[in-house]
């Protein structure tokens, strides 16, 4: 009873919301049959979306109305279970977002920072501190790997982005 009550108060049409749980059941099958969640889709989408402007970019929240007006076949369009506005993983926003130029900034930052900081690591192994910089150390290697299958370090902000940056900002 207090289901339908949140429902009338909410006023939710039963067109609405069987259009809502009809979704949740196509996205069910669809995770079901698809060991990446949709994720190759949406690179593939992403990659479209690089070979249209690849020197700059389409810019990041731009996503959708770009695929829209420039690749309606996209998999970013065509999918009709959740409205996507991001590739589900940080270097592939990225590629799309700022194309060649911003990748290859963003990489050649990347690595810059990761030599600094696996050297401040090892550089103080030899101190009261090895076991905070190697914690550190190992906070950032964890956030990197989610960054590959969730958009939470780069164009957003999230528990996740503030720690990363204010870890990597110490251990630099």
């Amino acid at each position: 009873h207090g289901y339908e009550l949140i429902m009338q108060s909410l006023q939710v049409s039963d067109e609405d919301m069987e259009q809502f749980e009809s979704g949740f059941d196509s996205r069910e099958n669809d995770i079901s049959s698809d060991v990446s969640n949709q994720r190759f889709s949406l690179w593939g989408a992403s990659i479209e979306m690089f070979l249209k402007t690849p020197i700059v970019g389409t810019s990041f929240e731009n996503f959708a109305s770009y695929a829209k007006e420039n690749i309606p076949d996209s998999f970013l369009i065509k999918d009709k279970t959740v409205a996507f506005d991001r590739f589900h993983n940080m270097l592939f926003d990225i590629l799309a977002a700022q194309g060649i130029i911003g990748i290859a900034i963003f990489l050649t930052l990347a690595a810059i920072s990761g030599i600094t900081a696996v050297k401040h690591t090892v550089k103080s192994l030899k101190t009261e501190n090895a076991v905070l910089y190697i914690a550190m150390l190992g906070l950032l290697l964890t956030a990197l790997c989610s960054a590959m299958f969730t958009s939470d370090l780069v164009y957003i902000n999230t528990p996740v982005a503030a720690i990363f940056w204010f870890v990597l900002g110490i251990i630099l």
